[in-house]
């Protein structure tokens, strides 16, 4: 009986590891799946989508890139805190406030974005940065893949894919290199 209970035991502690695993590991299945990726790429519906004129209420910085950092990828999901959003992985960003302003001035002008042309050639989109806007309980998100100057727009639950022009993506770059010297960029 008390090799049973040994059995037992030793079941529920592996069932209850592989359960942790899943539940922390789920977003790895969206990431390479591409089931993140699932958004509009309809241009004509940029004015919509472009956020306020204002500061973002809420910034996160990107977890590691499955190609370049698979192995540091796989522990930020599992053991470190971070928030879900849209299919993609974050943490929090806290050197960015002095610069929100600065980066909101570019994100919030439709000159920023252009038409998706598709996918790049340097390991697919990946969430470098996300920027939230709150306005009168109306949400704008803006997920930045920095490796190959894309965005992702989201608002009212309406999704938009555009590449960020070259002079808006240099401007961008040239404020990251102040807040985060060291960003893991592809």
């Amino acid at each position: 009986m008390a090799k049973l209970s040994r059995k037992r035991t030793r079941y529920l502690i592996l069932l209850a590891a592989a359960s942790l695993i899943v539940w922390r590991g789920w977003p790895v299945v969206w990431i390479f799946l591409g089931l993140n990726l699932l958004v509009s790429s309809d241009y004509s519906r940029l004015d919509e989508m472009v956020p306020p004129p204002e500061k973002p209420s809420l910034t996160l910085l990107g977890l590691s890139h499955p190609m370049d950092e698979p192995g540091k990828l796989a522990n930020e999901l599992l053991f470190q805190p971070r928030r879900m959003m849209h299919g993609h992985g974050f943490s929090p960003a806290s050197r960015m406030e002095p610069h929100l302003e600065s980066i909101a001035g570019i994100l919030t002008e439709s000159s920023t974005y252009e038409p998706w042309y598709g996918s790049k050639l340097c390991g697919g989109f990946h969430a470098d940065y996300c920027f939230r806007w709150i306005q009168e309980e109306k949400k704008w998100d803006a997920l930045l893949c920095m490796g190959c100057h894309e965005v992702i727009l989201f608002h009212e639950g309406r999704s938009l894919r555009c590449d960020l022009s070259s002079e808006s993506a240099e401007r961008i770059l040239s404020i990251l290199d102040v807040v985060d010297p060291q960003r893991r960029l592809p």
